[in-house]
């Protein structure tokens, strides 16, 4: 099934099908195939499939009708598929299975035949299918399927997860990284080389916009939990770029905050710890301390300050 939406136009509550669409369909027609070519726009012309909940995207031209000597199997004609005009449609589940069993119908070969069979859990006694055999198999998919989530759900379940998996993710990004720096780094050597013309007329264009995007990501607000403070990203990157190994677990673009309320929550926190840090500091920043790295006296604050500026040196060091 394909990844995208459903691109075929519904006007006043009716399915409107391209021309390249139907001409397709109208070429294949004779005798023996007829009824079912009209069953199948029947079905994905049925107005259930508007707001279905539990739904897939159904190529109109089946991917296999693309099938030649240089596109063979699923993946390279899905390609051909998607860019046929208007070939995407959204049918329930049940109505999915049925228009199925048409295009096997239709066509009865392998390919139309495999795809009913995969569909309905089915691998002998295909020919012996009746279409009411086929109806009861198509509601019980439809009624063990789950329903299909929304745009938001989609992007919730994707926070969530970076949320639940925040460090697996960054070690295996770090690990990629590492992995394939060379590789990497040579392919975009090769790419710009290759297109230096159209990047350069393309950044000419578009400056003014580019500039603003850059300026406006960079502006960004990040959590150095090195620090612990906010800061913008382009000052976490140059406090990156000149303490290296203090920052070398650190990937200033997953530091952001996602959204408004994460950074005023984050803000919060650190006021509350900023008025604690000065109500110590005005009790106990002026008492004095004895500095065994320097071997000599100070007062706390000054202290605190050391270890903060130099930390491996003063790490064994408790003010």
């Amino acid at each position: 099934m394909p990844k995208g939406n459903s691109i075929t136009k519904i006007k006043n509550g009716k399915v409107v099908f391209s021309k390249e669409v139907l001409e397709y369909f109208e070429n294949l027609r004779n005798e023996e195939n007829s009824e079912w070519i009209d069953k199948y726009f029947k079905v994905l012309s049925n107005s259930s499939n508007f707001n279905a909940e539990k739904y897939n995207i159904h190529h109109i031209r089946p991917c296999f009708t693309f099938k030649d000597k240089e596109h063979k199997n699923r993946k390279q004609t899905e390609i051909l598929a998607d860019e046929f005009n208007e070939n995407l449609i959204k049918l329930s589940i049940y109505n999915h299975i049925k228009a199925h069993y048409f295009l096997w119908k239709i066509f009865d070969d392998w390919d139309s035949r495999h795809a009913i069979q995969q569909m309905c859990g089915l691998k002998i006694y295909i020919n012996d299918l009746s279409e009411d055999e086929l109806n009861e198999i198509a509601l019980m998919k439809e009624e063990c399927a789950k329903k299909n989530k929304t745009k938001e759900e989609k992007l919730e379940d994707s926070r969530n997860y970076k949320r639940k998996h925040k460090d697996r993710i960054k070690e295996t990004k770090r690990k990629y990284e590492k992995e394939n720096k060379d590789k990497k780094s040579k392919w975009g050597a090769t790419y710009r080389k290759k297109h230096a013309k159209k990047i350069t007329k393309y950044k000419k264009e578009n400056k003014e916009r580019l500039s603003k995007q850059t300026k406006e990501h960079n502006e960004q607000k990040c959590y150095d939990s090195k620090e612990n403070d906010i800061c913008t990203l382009r000052a976490l990157q140059k406090r990156k770029r000149k303490n290296v190994e203090k920052y070398k677990d650190i990937i200033p673009n997953d530091c952001i905050f996602k959204t408004e309320e994460e950074y005023l929550q984050k803000q919060k926190e650190l006021d509350g710890k900023e008025k604690e840090r000065i109500k110590f500091e005005e009790k106990y920043g002026k008492n004095l301390c004895f500095d065994p790295k320097e071997i000599n006296i100070c007062v706390l604050r000054t202290l605190q300050d050391r270890k903060r500026k130099y930390l491996e040196k003063y790490k064994d060091t408790n003010p």
